[in-house]
């Protein structure tokens, strides 16, 4: 879980489990993945959008995706800020 991430050390690789979702019903898989080959793109993050309900998400998901962030950036991961 992200909450793996926020706690592990910089010279550790970084643990997750993935999900997949499918006809037959979620699975869930264990992954380690290199924190100096990883990145994370972060698409379409606004602070104001013509739609007042995507500007609503985006608020309600910033704070959650800011902690992930963070702690990724302080692993070496690199983080790549895009629109869309």
């Amino acid at each position: 879980p992200l909450s793996m991430l926020a706690t592990s050390r910089a010279s550790e690789p970084i643990e997750l489990s993935l999900r997949t979702r499918s006809e037959s019903g979620v699975s869930e898989t264990k992954a380690t993945w290199n924190p100096h080959e990883t990145a994370i793109v972060i698409c379409d993050m606004w602070d104001g959008h013509w739609c007042p309900s995507a500007t609503a998400r985006v608020g309600e998901m910033a704070p959650f995706m800011n902690r992930v962030i963070h702690a990724a950036r302080q692993r070496g991961v690199l983080i790549v800020h895009s629109p869309s």
